[in-house]
């Protein structure tokens, strides 16, 4: 539980016949993290050829662009799978393939038209009063643009600027510019530098009602045909779609089993794998094998000095907490996995800074809101598009899940301290008060330290452990130096504070100095001299902890300078109490919003940086064993 799982490398032997079944077993349990199969190995066996798993992508690729040429009306939620051989048959008699490319070709052709013939549309509307034939706009000498009439006499000055002759023919809207064709390059120099938005008049015919006429109707035209065609694939859509999803996930699944085997050793006769595996999981493993293969099959653990991956073994309530802990970094499989340690002291320092009942409260209730619809589609968000667009550009969706799941202990937490120092909103509302929080800062400010002497010997102790696990005597030994120089540092500090005598007639101080040399021995033969230099960030990393007290006081003072300024207001003209009602409403949602985030920023930040520099290495690599996607499910429509 305080360590990750004992992972074992092993060896799988069985016939070459029977290598899709292993495959589909492995892919069933999920027992073992596939490797790639060893040189010396490999060379002993012949590699795997390819043709099957190129085969097996050319189906998928084709499957996939057929899939996305056809509409979205019917998906299938989980897609069930068929045999190899039957899908294959299935896809190659498959003829809806070509009808479907025919029409995706046809109607992107037709589009493409459209597109064209709507810029026709939208420049011959800007000229709609121009009553002459449009093949005079553009013939071999001459050439025509349009502009719009707010920009004529800046393009006058400019063409005159550059003594370039043209012509103008203002309509209501716009202006067509006639100009010599020879000064088409000159002009468009000329129209770039000046950042003048225009259309060019090209290929036109007839009179300008004439083609409106004709375009108009051509577009309609273009617009029943796509409307055509758009049925025909929607009609195919529904009898298809489902057919045609099985046989994507029937060669997604089987691609993956190929990835799979392309790692494996394979000769005339046998099929190799090897990979890592939980050790408790190995006699689930032996005995899948032996109901599969009887005795004909063969595994072995591998001798090795590579690092093996990581699997985290936690319980169930602690679970969410290993986000936090993969955010810094994912823990090594040979030391201490720091994930139930986080997820006690967070919600404990969350809470403690949160500090009342009223904020404590919104946050319980936001935490859930935001679990439930994370989880839940619904039809109408009470959340704010602006909040949630804001939130998406700081987190994803299962980020934001992780976060919200993640403080909920904490809120809680939050609740119960509100109740011991009788704050809501800043409001004092119980009659009594277990802990005056304003009058008892120099007790809170001792709590908030011993805090930081427990956290920072815990990490050091915890620093100890680790090395032993890895047999690194030296760097335990330099481990436990450091926790007693913290605690010689700690005792001659109290004296100091309490103003007691730091002599060798003090019995604590004694003790101290006795903690000190021995601290330093340790931490000096294991680490050399130069660590001393380290004994400040110890210190401050105590210290460090007093900003539990810091960040709740500002919180319960500034909530409380809210509630007094809207007091004030209240007993004034309305202008007056509707400013204090703003006051109130707007500040006490400022203070919720910088309350959580201090509390959740340096609750995490108290942990990473003061706690887990005194024993974590981390960049662990995550145990990814090898699991074939379930297949099995229902069609859901979807419009």
């Amino acid at each position: 539980m305080f360590t990750p799982a004992k992972m074992k490398k092993i060896r799988i032997i069985c016939e070459r016949s029977r290598i899709d079944k292993l495959v589909e077993l492995l892919g069933k349990t999920a027992f073992v993290q596939v490797e790639n199969l060893d040189k010396n190995a490999r060379e002993l066996l012949e590699s795997y050829t390819d043709d099957e798993h190129n085969k097996i992508d050319d189906y998928l690729e084709q499957l996939k662009s057929l899939r996305a040429n056809l509409p979205k009306e019917h998906m299938m939620t989980e897609n069930e799978t068929i045999s190899l051989k039957k899908a294959e048959k299935r896809f190659d008699r498959m003829k809806i393939k070509y009808t479907v490319s025919k029409l995706v070709r046809e109607k992107d052709s037709i589009i493409n038209d459209l597109e064209s013939n709507e810029k026709k549309l939208t420049l011959l509307t800007k000229i709609s009063d121009f009553n002459y034939d449009l093949r005079f706009l553009d013939t071999e000498h001459l050439s025509s643009i349009i502009i719009d009439n707010k920009d004529l006499e800046e393009i006058k000055k400019a063409f005159k600027d550059e003594e370039l002759d043209f012509n103008q023919i203002r309509l209501r809207s716009s202006t067509i510019i006639n100009f010599d064709k020879n000064m088409r390059e000159t002009t468009t120099k000329i129209l770039l530098k000046s950042k003048i938005s225009y259309e060019e008049i090209r290929g036109l015919n007839g009179k300008t009602k004439e083609n409106l006429i004709a375009i108009k109707r051509q577009i309609l035209r273009d617009k029943q045909k796509v409307r055509k065609i758009d049925e025909k694939l929607h009609t195919i859509s529904k009898f298809y779609t489902k057919d045609i999803d099985r046989l994507i996930a029937t060669f997604e699944r089987e691609k993956e089993k190929m990835e799979v085997i392309y790692r494996l050793g394979v000769s005339d006769h046998l099929s190799v794998v090897e990979g890592w595996t939980d050790n408790n999981d190995l006699a689930g493993l032996d005995a899948e094998l032996k109901d599969l293969f009887g005795g004909s099959y063969l595994i072995e653990v591998i001798k090795t000095n590579e690092e093996p991956p990581t699997k985290l073994i936690n319980p169930i309530k602690f679970k969410i907490y290993e986000a936090f802990v993969k955010f810094y970094s994912f823990p090594k499989s040979s030391e201490v996995d720091p994930t139930i340690f986080f997820g006690i002291a967070f919600p404990i320092f969350f809470g403690l800074m949160i500090g009342d009942m009223g904020y404590g409260l919104f946050a319980l209730l936001l935490s859930l809101y935001l679990t439930w619809r994370l989880t839940h589609k619904v039809k109408h968000d009470l959340l704010p598009k602006w909040l949630k667009n804001f939130m998406h550009t700081i987190v994803s969706n299962n980020g934001l899940l992780i976060i919200a799941k993640g403080i909920l202990p904490g809120s809680v937490i939050g609740i119960i301290f509100g109740f011991v120092f009788n704050e809501f909103f800043g409001y004092h509302v119980l009659p009594f008060y277990i802990f005056y929080l304003i009058k008892n800062v120099r007790t809170l400010l001792l709590i908030s330290g011993w805090i930081g002497v427990f956290m920072v010997s815990f990490g050091f102790v915890l620093g100890a452990v680790d090395n032993l696990l890895i047999k690194n005597k030296k760097k335990a030994m330099g481990r436990i130096g450091w926790l007693l120089l913290s605690w010689s540092i700690v005792i001659l500090g109290l004296n100091v504070l309490q103003k007691e005598s730091v002599g060798l007639t003090n019995p604590s101080a004694l003790a101290a100095y006795v903690l000190l040399i021995a601290g330093s021995v340790l931490t000096f033969s294991s680490e050399g001299v130069s660590s001393i230099l380290e004994v400040p960030s110890v210190i401050s990393h105590i210290l460090s902890y007093t900003r539990l007290v810091g960040i709740l006081l500002a919180s319960v003072i500034l909530a409380e300078v809210i509630n007094l300024s809207t007091s004030y207001a209240l007993r004034g003209p309305v202008w007056l109490i509707a400013i204090g009602l703003i006051i109130l409403i707007f500040g006490q949602i400022f203070n919720i919003i910088i309350a959580m985030f201090e509390a959740g920023i340096q609750g995490a930040r108290l942990i990473y940086v003061e706690f887990f520099s005194k024993f974590y290495t981390g960049n662990g690599n995550e145990f990814k064993p090898f699991k074939l996607k379930e297949t099995q499910g229902k069609v859901k429509a979807k419009r």
